[in-house]
């Protein structure tokens, strides 16, 4: 399989705070660089691998200062120096798994961020690897930090779908996917009342608030219809996390409810009472 590699601006005054943010901003300015470091990704192994500036483990990131033979080279002095600890003080050599270790494709090293965690530590200062470490974490939850986004298609009106689209056995088509800032607003307009008339559950809107909804909250994307199908899909998803063999547990129904969207959500589905047992003396008057 062919590795995917992409390209980004990272900028680590962004992470971080304190001693650290001075000191790096310091050494940029007194290098004459800007503080925005063009670097490569690579998911490997559950992480994101990065590149390096060449002078990264010597805090000298100008162009050319450092050649590739002696970032090598300091590189390996860091390893060499943790081992020579590790035997002193009786502990593992090996600072992460070896199958971590850098590995360099089309020209460039990759560091994983097992890696990047381990260096960090042995270098004189630590800020730029520190802020790396950190947004590395972060990306491993948000990959578009790294990776680009896809660019949305661009909106059609619903009137307008059947032509732009040439729809011939259809009158209209599926819209843009819906985005989590489209759902906050119907949580918002649609979930239920914590203050007010109807606090503690659902309402219907006016005509002149769904007006407002569909025009100016979702910017004339959704229609009302397509609205209230998105209310349905929301809720099926919800159920499932609620759903314990088939059935919500009654203790949970408000917790669910509470989260639920729509004008009228409907109740879920609860596990039928059982008929009660006959009283033992009535049993023996039917048996005579």
């Amino acid at each position: 399989m062919k590795r995917r590699f992409y390209s980004f601006a990272f900028s680590p005054l962004a992470y971080l705070q304190g001693s650290e943010l001075s000191r790096l901003s310091a050494r940029f300015l007194e290098l004459g660089l800007p503080s925005v470091v063009p670097l490569h990704g690579w998911w490997r192994r559950g992480a994101w691998a990065v590149t390096l500036p060449v002078g990264v483990f010597s805090n000298d990131f100008r162009p050319g200062a450092v050649t590739q033979e002696e970032h090598v080279s300091a590189r390996s002095v860091l390893y060499t120096q943790h081992r020579d600890m590790a035997r002193e003080n009786n502990l593992a050599p090996r600072p992460h798994d070896p199958n971590l270790k850098a590995a360099t494709h089309e020209g460039m090293t990759f560091y994983h961020l097992e890696v990047i965690r381990f260096l960090r530590t042995q270098v004189a200062d630590p800020a730029f690897l520190n802020a790396l470490y950190t947004f590395l974490l972060d990306a491993a939850k948000d990959r578009t930090l790294i990776t680009p986004k896809r660019p949305r298609a661009p909106f059609v009106p619903h009137a307008l779908r059947k032509q732009v689209h040439q729809l011939t056995h259809a009158n209209s088509c599926r819209g843009p996917g819906w985005t989590p800032e489209e759902d906050a607003v119907l949580h918002r307009w649609f979930g239920m009342h914590t203050s007010g008339e109807h606090a503690g559950r659902h309402a219907s809107l006016t005509v002149a608030a769904w007006q407002r909804v569909l025009d100016v909250e979702l910017s004339g994307r959704r229609t009302r219809q397509s609205v209230q199908n998105r209310f349905v899909l929301l809720n099926e998803l919800l159920l499932k996390e609620f759903l314990v063999d088939g059935y919500v547990p009654i203790t949970r129904v408000q917790e669910y409810m509470s989260r639920a969207v729509g004008e009228r959500p409907r109740l879920p589905p609860t596990r039928p009472k059982r008929p009660k047992r006959a009283d033992p003396q009535q049993r023996r008057v039917l048996t005579l």
